[in-house]
């Protein structure tokens, strides 16, 4: 054998091919190599590399599995604070991370003043491969070395603002993240079985690249806060990959946000601010996962339509949520869930969402002491519950809630409710008008049986869809339109054709399709949905002015208050696509106060509008009615007006009546009254000024009627000066 070193005196004790080292001792060197002279018996080894000129080393490789290193240090006085943490890598020689023991003895070269001490754990950050660990390297040493690899796994250290490179892994360790963490394209982020990352509360991860986390049945990942203040969020790009398995993910602000293609398997989210967040997102595969106590959602899934295998929740438990799963302008499918003791509701839908739900449980909605709908639906959404065998057990509450006016007649048969009592299922449903079919009912708990195949254009299209067969499935859903334009499944089917386009010529074709079908049957609930979905359709083919410009019209008509908020929410998501297609900085809008200028101020829009829309609803958590039965509130005149306008309402009976002017934030403006009034018709004038007396500006408003403290009716109104 042959060993380079430089240092005064060493010792090694091995064996004769060096495949079992037992001891090294290194004097005033920080380097050594040992090579066989024969050639044949082992390839040369480097057993210890330093960049610290220390005094001594000392490794002891023991027969107990431990490695010890000391590392020896003199100085002149004073000695530096802190003690340097020396650098250094070392031969593993079979030695797992939790067992290495690194010592730093130091001391005072003054002989008249002489000092010493110990420091028993030296190690800041640690690294380990096959071959060697890495004791105290950054993260820019281990990208420098080109360390990174699948072979490197960092089992210690605190992290704090790094862009991920080549593909970094992080181990069981004492890993603490912090800051702005990036994981660009063609890099990987990866988490090892038992990793557990502390999170500071600082903390954001966001994904260009890829995430992985593996985690095994007995050997979970956990995601937890490093302090008392909750971490920000992992956020999912667009084009990034994310896959989640066998995960505790605790007490984040936005635990999982996804814009890209996120897995979530067998995963538990526990005390988040608010659950799994899928933003227009290009794939989901969320099952088998538990997400208990995430403030505002389970899940929320809005701005997406996609084929079915691209997008499920499967066998979860979601409860104690406000709401368990939100679909907005979405249509996913929701099979196998359980959806218990959510507050506002189990399922919530707005903006024509028609998500497919099946073999699902929905109970126990409650907010004490209300008992809140299992289910609620607002602007056109009419989710399939069709044959597709549900447990929805409404207690003493609504079993659907549906917010708009004039609900189209509806399908929910095979389906339990908690009881067979025709009379009190059919009067869970609201508005006691709507037209419900719910016959036949199931006679016992649905949860667990195989249901029987459905029949029809419509199933049969779903049917293909299923299996991928989207020319099949296309057809179906056409002819299941022709057949009957007026049917609940006729509106299903249009809907789903959009779950089967996949390219911007199918986006063209289908917005023309919906542009036909809201131009023929018009004054139905198939012309509103098809006239906002063929506006979809601009955005999903790119074509972002188009659709900020017919959005900006439909803003024109004579809609509700709630789907004002709608609107102005797609007007804002379109410029965020737009925004991220490198498109918007050329957008127009044909009324100035629907302008937006920066991503930041969209992001700021969007989150008073989902505000606006939280803080709009009745006292027992309902999504607000437009307008009640009991009570009128009337389109102002003239409108648009400058400088004033009529306001009209009609009562029923005596009442306390409030009617509040309130601006496109949401804040309010002015007062107009607040008194008691008796039976019938009234008018109230608003001169177009604010509780001050100052004139207000042009733009949209919101007038709000109050019965006797409680929200009956909002509408819209437009002064332009």
């Amino acid at each position: 054998m042959q060993f380079n070193t430089a240092a005064d005196f060493f010792l090694i004790k091995t064996n004769e091919d060096c495949s079992s080292i037992e001891k090294l001792i290194l004097n005033g060197d920080n380097s050594f190599e040992v090579h066989d002279l024969v050639g044949t018996r082992f390839p040369d080894i480097l057993v210890y590399d330093s960049d610290y000129d220390s005094e001594e080393v000392i490794a002891e490789w023991t027969s107990t599995g431990e490695l010890e290193i000391t590392t020896v240090m003199s100085f002149s006085n004073p000695i530096p604070l802190p003690i340097p943490k020396p650098r250094f890598k070392i031969l593993r020689n079979g030695v797992s991370p939790e067992k290495l023991i690194s010592k730093t003895q130091y001391y005072s070269n003054d002989s008249t003043n002489p000092e010493r001490g110990i420091i028993n754990n030296n190690i800041a950050s640690l690294a380990y491969d096959d071959d060697y660990f890495y004791v105290n390297y950054s993260y820019a040493d281990l990208a420098g070395k080109n360390l990174l690899t699948t072979d490197l796994v960092i089992y210690q250290g605190t992290f704090d603002g790094i862009t991920i490179q080549d593909t970094t892994q992080f181990g069981r360790g004492d890993i603490v993240l912090g800051d702005e963490i990036t994981v660009p394209v063609d890099t990987e982020i990866v988490f090892k079985p038992g990793a557990h990352p502390q999170l500071k509360s600082d903390f954001e991860l966001t994904v260009d690249g890829t995430l992985t986390a593996l985690g095994e049945a007995e050997n979970k990942i956990s995601f937890d806060k490093y302090s008392s203040t909750n971490w920000q969020k992992i956020e999912i790009a667009n084009g990034g990959n994310a896959s989640f398995k066998h995960c505790n993910i605790y007490n984040g602000l936005y635990p999982l946000q996804n814009k890209g293609y996120v897995s979530v398997d067998s995963c538990f989210f526990y005390e988040n601010t608010s659950g799994i967040l899928l933003d227009t997102p290009s794939g989901y595969q969320i099952e088998n996962t538990q997400i208990d106590r995430c403030g505002s959602f389970g899940v929320l899934l809005r701005n997406s339509h996609l084929i079915s295998d691209k997008s499920y929740l499967k066998n979860n438990l979601i409860r104690y949520n406000t709401y368990g799963i939100w679909f907005y302008n979405a249509s996913g499918n929701v099979s196998a869930d359980t959806l218990y003791a959510n507050e506002a509701a189990g399922i919530m839908c707005n903006r024509y969402s028609n998500p497919v739900v099946k073999q699902t449980s929905v109970s126990s909605t409650m907010n004490s002491p209300n008992d809140n709908p299992e289910i609620k639906l607002s602007d056109g959404s009419y989710p399939i519950t069709d044959r597709t065998y549900n447990d929805i057990i409404f207690g003493a509450g609504y079993s659907i809630y549906n917010a708009d006016t004039n609900p189209v007649a509806y399908n929910s048969r095979t389906n339990w409710w908690g009881t067979t009592d025709i009379t009190d299922i059919s009067n869970s449903f609201y508005p006691s008008s709507w037209s419900v079919t719910i016959s036949p009912i199931a006679s016992a708990p649905n949860v667990g049986y195989t249901p029987r195949s459905n029949t029809g254009l419509f199933w049969e299209g779903l049917e293909a869809e299923e299996m991928g067969d989207l020319v099949t499935a296309k057809a179906k859903y056409y002819e299941c339109i022709d057949t009957d334009a007026n049917d609940i499944e006729a509106l299903w089917a249009a809907n789903r054709l959009l779950n089967c386009s996949t390219s911007n010529s199918d986006y063209s074709q289908l917005r023309d399709f919906y542009l036909e079908l809201s131009q023929s049957n018009e004054n139905s609930k198939l012309s509103e949905m098809s006239s906002i979905l063929s506006i979809y359709c601009n955005r999903k083919s790119s074509n972002y002015q188009n659709a900020i410009t017919e959005y900006e019209l439909h803003l024109e008509d004579d809609i509700t208050f709630i789907d004002s908020v709608f609107t102005q929410l797609d007007i804002v998501y379109t410029y965020m696509e737009a925004e991220s297609d490198g498109r918007s900085s050329g957008l127009r809008f044909l009324n100035p106060s629907n302008s937006i200028e920066s991503l930041e101020q969209a992001q700021n829009r969007e989150a008073m509008l989902w505000k606006l829309m939280r803080e709009k609803t009745d006292s027992d958590g309902s999504v607000y009615s437009p307008e009640m039965f009991e009570y009128k509130l009337k389109a102002n005149y003239p409108n648009p007006f400058n400088p004033t306008t009529n306001i009209s309402f009609s009562l029923p009976a005596e009442a306390e009546i409030k009617l509040n002017i309130y601006n496109i934030k949401g804040q309010k403006v002015k007062t107009l009254t607040n008194s008691v009034y008796p039976q019938g018709n009234h008018n109230v004038v608003w001169n177009g000024r604010d509780d001050n007396g100052q004139p207000v500006g042009s733009g949209v408003y919101f007038y709000r009627l109050q019965v006797d403290g409680k929200t009956q009716a909002t509408r819209k109104c437009l002064l332009l000066k």
